[in-house]
């Protein structure tokens, strides 16, 4: 009898602990489409200034977006150059969330938009990283 007592108290204290740990540290999303800067750039055609690049992005992260639009030439390890999107490419942003990783403690804005692929000869729907910023900044200015 008292066995069972401390197996299931043991037991209790363990699924606690589990669910605490889960919780803390897990990654949280927040759309932000509603709040500036980013409201002002969602739901309107606009044209690319730059050549940027559309990628695969990697499967089993925190998006289940297949592909990603950056600037950066130098991609990670695993991601897949689909094609250079030229200057003056029309591109529409649909939303904005903020994605905050609970274990390094940074959040990072992303743009959920659509643009065509001529490569694909389709239309995608893609990330588009605009700015991090780390919790643990106490200086401005915070980004990068």
């Amino acid at each position: 009898m008292k066995l069972k007592i401390i197996l299931t108290f043991c037991g209790i204290v363990l699924m606690v602990f589990l669910g605490l740990f889960y919780f803390s540290l897990r990654n949280n999303t927040q759309d932000i489409s509603g709040k500036e800067p980013y409201r002002f750039a969602l739901h309107k055609t606009l044209l690319t200034k730059r050549k940027v690049i559309l990628a695969r992005n990697l499967s089993g992260l925190h998006t289940p977006r297949e592909y990603l639009l950056t600037e950066d030439r130098r991609l990670s390890e695993g991601i897949r150059e689909i094609e250079v999107v030229p200057p003056g490419t029309e591109m529409i942003f649909d939303r904005a969330v903020m994605h905050t990783n609970k274990t390094n403690g940074l959040s990072r804005s992303l743009l959920i938009g659509r643009v065509w692929v001529r490569s694909l000869d389709k239309e995608v729907v893609f990330e588009y990283e605009w700015g991090t910023l780390s919790r643990t900044c106490t200086e401005p200015p915070c980004d990068r």
